[in-house]
């Protein structure tokens, strides 16, 4: 599966721990409160022997497998879609 990230965004993959592989969204705007520092948060995290994609539950804690056919560039979490109406 090949993710491109959103303008203005990149992807940074890291060794979480020996089972899973953190993949964290990067923005690249620059914000006060970030004091010069990149703005990162946790996208999902890759089971190393599987590639099961994990929504994050927290940025140290993956959560259940979601189908590749439903994550975003911005996020594995589940999203809701809102109707309009």
């Amino acid at each position: 599966m090949k993710l491109n990230a959103p303008k203005g965004f990149s992807y940074l993959t890291e060794d979480f721990n020996t089972k899973y592989k953190r993949v964290m969204l990067v923005h690249h705007a620059k914000y006060v409160y970030a004091e010069g520092k990149e703005v990162q948060t946790v996208w999902g995290f890759i089971n190393k022997k599987t590639g099961n994609i994990h929504a994050p539950i927290n940025a140290k804690k993956p959560g259940k497998v979601v189908d590749k056919a439903l994550v975003t560039p911005y996020t594995t979490m589940p999203v809701n879609e809102v109707s309009q109406g």
